[in-house]
């Protein structure tokens, strides 16, 4: 859980157990947190006291948290714990290692689009380019940048809807699989 009123990490077991409070100072401001694969550290965005947001790598034990990203560049990490998409505040997007190594340009993802997960394999995104009824869902190689319609989203026996916000699709079953 992010506590954004005190800038605090809390996670809470799904069992028996105490939950683990972590203080990701120096950031003041969290924007989101997701587990790498491992299970012990946290890919946590978010900004130090008047500067720009970043991504850091956080251990569960609260150590300090390491920068992944340049200051103004937030991130999401790909299922193989190693690759982060990047999305940079001109609008631009590159794919980059947590291992170091110069990033490089993702061709076909646009700043109005809204990622909703990544495939299994960390070769594409989901990205839901709009909030129109019926919502799109398409399918961005991230190598190529070529795009597939992979849903079409409209609830059925409702009124007149102004919008569908689709939310993470790592949990659809099948979703790699259309």
């Amino acid at each position: 859980a992010l506590i954004a009123a005190t800038a605090k990490l809390v996670i809470y077991p799904t069992g028996p157990g105490e939950p683990i409070r972590i203080d990701p100072a120096p950031i003041e401001r969290l924007i989101s947190a997701e587990w790498f694969p491992d299970g012990t550290h946290l890919l946590v965005c978010g900004a130090e006291a008047s500067r720009a947001p970043r991504c850091y790598r956080q251990n569960r034990a609260g150590s300090a948290p390491v920068p992944l990203t340049p200051e103004g560049v937030l991130a999401t990490l790909a299922p193989d714990g190693r690759t982060l998409l990047l999305a940079l505040a001109d609008g631009r997007f590159q794919l980059s290692s947590t291992e170091g190594g110069p990033p490089r340009p993702v061709e076909g993802l646009r700043l109005s689009d809204r990622q909703v997960g990544w495939s299994r394999d960390s070769q594409a995104v989901y990205v839901q380019p709009g909030l129109q009824v019926p919502a799109t869902v398409e399918r961005v190689d991230l190598a190529t940048g070529r795009r597939t319609v992979v849903r079409q989203l409209a609830p059925e026996g409702l009124g007149a809807l102004a919008a569908i916000y689709v939310t993470d699709m790592a949990k659809v079953k099948n979703w790699d699989h259309p």
